[in-house]
């Protein structure tokens, strides 16, 4: 208690910690007005302060580590209790600055009207607080065990640099995994659904916190003058971890670099093509996809082919009731030999999946979640596609989500079912189906409903529908016949109308 008390003074008094101080507080006070938009843009933000408090505290831990003070050999004669104290007196520091971003949050942000998006971005912004500069006080003060002489700080500067690589804009995962800072700094900013606690979220913080881990215990070894052999089986242990989770990352997300025309160019590979008259599906929508598809076309050729995402494990394929053996490359699916003398065809396909797409910056534009959703048909095949003469059909879904949904489809009837989830029914006559949820809201012009990601403004939004309804862009479309707009959380795709429907990027707001 007396050590950590004596660190608390250093850490204090030192001149870098002022520094520190003055950064945060300055780049959180110049934030501020982002916190009307969303947290997440002051979590972008901030990442100046972060870099501050990151880079100041791994010279601090290295600094105290790595000098010998007589007064600590009185309180503490264990080494490796000393090395703890200094980093959870580090912590305590970490704790009294994110006092200055906090109180920004509570006086700029909207927190009496507080919802459930909101607080995961908030959550948000504490994990990437602690863990950056967790991992990099960590990083110091192990160097300062390791190293006593001034040559520790040039090697935490060496060691630093390799952490802002996740910071370019290339969405590699090794340049994700490494980066302590927020991924999306960028990556444009996905409103409707700004921070997801999936899969890829948890293993790309447990990269970093596998590392800190790592470091803790080699300085044990070190401490406790363990034998050589012991380091080596650590290593082994986090080269191991470390694997497992680059693994884990890259099957649990998808990236799509040229998302506004791979469905349609990956479409003209398709020769055949069939009349198809129904789509009927029912969709579970949690954190895991799956849907029961059931199409019915006209025969055309002994050879059935479809498009369906390969992020999709497929369970079973039917064709008129008989189970079919086929083969897939990548995202086309075949079937060969029909040897069914039926023309009139119903193809059952029951397939289910995670979904987590992410375009080449690293926003998040398809995605299905417990309460955030995104499936946009020109992005990817989230449903069986076949090459039809005809460019609309009939689709009847039903989906069972734990959310209010929204889609380009009518939606005729929506209910709760036990309190728990939404049972919603989709039903109309398009070329293709969207479905949103999220953080979104809902706004009437007249009789046209309005969808959009909460952060845009409102006003903005409105004075676009009034002013360019009626311009170039919108020349074949009938506007009395329009029942609604959405306004998709993701910037990079085209206008696209779907009769009643009209869907467009909010760059366009």
């Amino acid at each position: 208690m007396k050590l950590s008390k004596f660190y608390f003074k250093i850490y204090l008094k030192n001149i870098i910690f002022i520094f520190i101080l003055l950064s945060v507080g300055f780049f959180s006070f110049y934030n501020r007005e982002t916190l009307i938009i969303s947290i997440l843009e002051f979590t972008v933000g901030s990442t100046y302060a972060l870099f501050c408090t990151t880079a100041g505290l791994m010279i601090l831990g290295a600094y105290i580590s790595g000098k010998d003070y007589e007064i600590i050999d009185v309180l503490e004669t264990n080494k490796y209790k000393a090395y703890l104290s200094n980093i959870i007196t580090g912590i305590k520091i970490i704790t009294l600055l994110l006092l200055i971003p906090g109180i920004m949050i509570l006086l700029y942000s909207n927190i009496l009207n507080i919802n459930y998006y909101q607080i995961k971005e908030m959550l948000h912004f504490i994990i990437i607080w602690y863990v950056s500069n967790i991992f990099t006080l960590v990083l110091g003060a192990t160097i300062g065990f390791f190293v006593k002489s001034l040559l520790r700080y040039i090697i935490c500067i060496f060691l630093f640099l390799p952490l802002t690589l996740g910071l370019k804009p290339v969405n590699l995962l090794k340049y994700r995994l490494l980066n302590i800072f927020e991924d999306k700094i960028t990556a444009p900013v996905n409103y409707g659904s700004p921070v997801i606690f999936n899969l890829f979220y948890a293993l790309d913080k447990l990269f970093i916190v596998s590392i800190i881990l790592f470091m803790l215990v080699v300085t044990y070894l070190k401490a406790k003058k363990k034998p050589y052999k012991n380091y080596i089986f650590v290593i082994f242990i986090l080269v191991l971890v470390e694997f497992l989770i680059i693994q884990g990352s890259a099957k649990s997300r998808t990236v799509i670099f040229n998302s506004m025309d791979y469905v349609e160019n990956a479409e003209k590979e398709i020769n055949t093509s069939y009349s198809i008259s129904n789509y009927n599906m029912n969709i579970n929508l949690n954190n895991k996809f799956s849907n029961r598809c059931s199409i019915e076309l006209v025969k055309e050729a002994d050879k059935l082919e479809f498009y369906l995402s390969e992020i999709f494990k497929i369970e079973e394929i039917l064709v008129n009731g008989k189970q079919v053996k086929y083969s897939r490359d990548k995202d086309l699916v075949s079937i060969e030999d029909l040897d069914i003398q039926d023309e009139d065809l119903i193809l059952d396909i029951y397939y289910s999946g995670r979904v987590y797409i992410e375009n080449g910056l690293g926003t998040n534009i398809c995605y299905v979640s417990s309460r955030d959703i995104s499936l946009m048909d020109n992005v990817f095949y989230w449903y069986p596609v076949i090459a039809s003469k005809n460019e609309s059909c009939n689709f009847n879904i039903v989906v069972n989500s734990k959310t209010k949904i929204y889609s380009n489809l009518p939606i005729l009837n929506m209910k709760k079912k036990e309190g728990k989830f939404y049972v919603s029914t989709l039903k109309g006559y398009s070329k293709g189906v969207n479905i949103f949820s999220g953080n979104l809201v809902e706004t009437k012009h007249g009789d046209i409903n309005v969808i959009y990601p909460r952060g845009l403004d409102e006003e903005r939004i409105v004075s676009f529908v009034e002013e360019e309804l009626n311009s170039d862009i919108f020349s074949k479309l009938d506007i009395s016949k329009l029942r609604q707009i959405i306004i998709t959380p993701y910037d990079n795709i085209p206008i696209r109308v779907y009769g009643d429907t009209v869907m467009m990027p909010s760059r366009f707001i």
